[in-house]
């Protein structure tokens, strides 16, 4: 993501003379990106270098989209490396991590142990799980994953006086390299990028890893000395998996790449020679949200300048527009990190204490927003740059907790029901149990917004009913936006 945000200020990258895309098998979004651009820069640069590396990558078909360019292999050293499967096991996976551990521990005494999990919540489990194990052998248990302080981080990558045990994410699998490991155990699962179809906001869906982010957890056991691995998983769940995990470009939402191109000025998506080309359908969504955004032109490149998906730079760019930027820092902040708060309005949200990433992310994108000086608040002024960020998820109150959305569907509400009949749900999810999609946090609007900020959605519609109680004919005047009666 780096690379790509220096692309938007200096798009021939001067004085620059090689580029390296390291462990590129991950396929991630920006870095398909990188590649497709820096391999047109290459036709104007033909003094421009480009390295991809990766350990487990099947090297032939980058080789040809980089019009046969020379392949190099390097070996290395790697150790003796025995690998076991283990049977299926109903356990939760802390558990079975408990079980590896002691297994390792009955036959071997020396050496650190890495634990590959999905993510924190898991990490948090088997730290517990393991605690008497640990007490019992003098392990030293540490935790690794993103969203810790680099200075806990550091404890699990430095070398310690006690044996260690390491529970981390994927993190470790290519990130970084944790010396002195000599077993592994992998739960062969990981949380992969994908997007919420409601928001169109970043998730993480816990899925299992393809085979080659197996042998890459794998290797890591191997490194200093000879390793062991033991997998949580059976020999033949393992000859079912992918080869390689599915790109991204596959299976996320596009309008944060539609929206660099557009900034980048690289012409359409279909336009660009990918590596892989993304799916059609998925195009024509995204661009359609950039559309909706107002994202064109120089609203494209206010919108880029900022890391964040093109709905959440929407709302801080009209919240900067509307004076009241720091608290569109802390509604972007809330509604992009994640964080499962109690409340299920935006500004009720908003005025809880924030979690220490939601902080994070506040004093980053303030710094990003250069904001300085007094705060200014305007409730009116931040909710209707939420709409701007969400102008497709318009919603009106029904009965109990029941409402209907702009695009004529219904939908359930999470918590106590909001004070108020028009709303923007900020937050939802579709539900394979239940019929309906749940909306757990909502902001307040007013109609007469819609008919302010998008006249080109309202329309009236005139119609002619029989009043069943009146025994009358009544002519109904109603007016939408999209297909959400707002005044009838």
């Amino acid at each position: 993501g780096v690379l790509t945000r220096r692309l938007l200020s200096d798009s021939q990258l001067k004085r620059v003379a090689a580029v390296v895309l390291d462990e590129f098998h991950e396929r991630h979004l920006e870095s398909d990106l990188a590649l497709a651009w820096l391999k047109r820069l290459q036709r104007t640069r033909p003094d421009l270098r480009i390295v991809v590396m990766s350990a487990t990558l099947d090297a032939n078909p980058v080789a040809q989209y980089l019009d046969g360019c020379p392949i190099v292999h390097s070996a290395g050293r790697l150790f003796d490396l025995s690998i076991k499967h283990l049977p299926y096991s109903p356990e939760p996976v802390e558990a079975q991590v408990r079980n590896a551990v002691e297994l390792l521990i009955d036959e071997e005494r020396s050496g650190d142990i890495l634990v590959f999990l999905p993510g924190a919540v898991e990490i948090r489990r088997a730290m517990r799980e393991c605690a008497a194990v640990s007490r019992r052998c003098g392990l030293l248990v540490l935790p690794l994953h993103g969203s810790l302080p680099p200075k806990e981080q550091d404890l699990a990558l430095s070398p310690a006086s006690q044996r260690k045990l390491i529970l981390a994410t994927n993190v470790a699998e290519s990130s970084v390299t944790v010396e002195g490991v000599t077993a592994v155990i992998d739960s062969g699962l990981a949380r992969f990028a994908t997007y919420s179809h409601w928001s169109g906001l970043p998730t993480l869906q816990v899925g299992r890893v393809s085979k080659a982010s197996a042998k890459q957890r794998a290797g890591r056991a191997a490194r200093t000395a000879p390793g062991r691995v033991l997998r949580l998983y059976t020999e033949e769940d393992y000859s079912r998996r992918l080869d390689h995990d599915v790109p991204e470009i596959l299976r996320s939402d596009l309008s944060q790449l539609c929206l660099e191109l557009r900034a980048m000025a690289m012409g359409h998506v279909t336009d660009v020679e990918w590596l892989t080309a993304p799916a059609a359908e998925a195009v024509e969504k995204a661009e359609s949200l950039l559309d909706r955004l107002g994202a064109r032109a120089e609203m494209a490149r206010r919108l880029a300048r900022y890391p964040l998906p093109p709905r959440l730079a929407r709302i801080l760019v009209e919240a900067l527009e509307r004076g009241v930027g720091d608290d569109g820092c802390v509604a972007v902040a809330l509604l992009g990190s994640g964080v499962h708060v109690e409340k299920n309005d935006l500004l009720a949200a908003m005025d809880l204490e924030p979690d220490h990433r939601v902080q994070q992310h506040i004093a980053q994108l303030r710094r990003l927003a250069r904001l300085s000086g007094p705060k200014k608040h305007n409730d009116e002024a931040l909710l209707i740059s939420v709409l701007a960020g969400f102008p497709d998820r318009v919603a009106r109150l029904r009965t109990g907790n029941q409402v209907l959305l702009s695009t004529g569907a219904p939908a359930e509400l999470a918590g106590t029901t909001p004070p108020y009949e028009f709303m923007v749900a900020v937050d939802a999810e579709d539900r394979k149990e239940k019929p309906l999609p749940l909306i757990r946090m909502t902001a307040r609007i007013e109609p007469e917004w819609l008919v302010d900020l998008f006249p080109e959605r309202v329309k009236e519609r005139s119609s002619v009913v029989w009043n069943r109680a009146a025994q009358r004919v009544d002519a109904v005047s109603a007016l939408l936006y999209d297909e959400l009666v707002i005044q009838e």
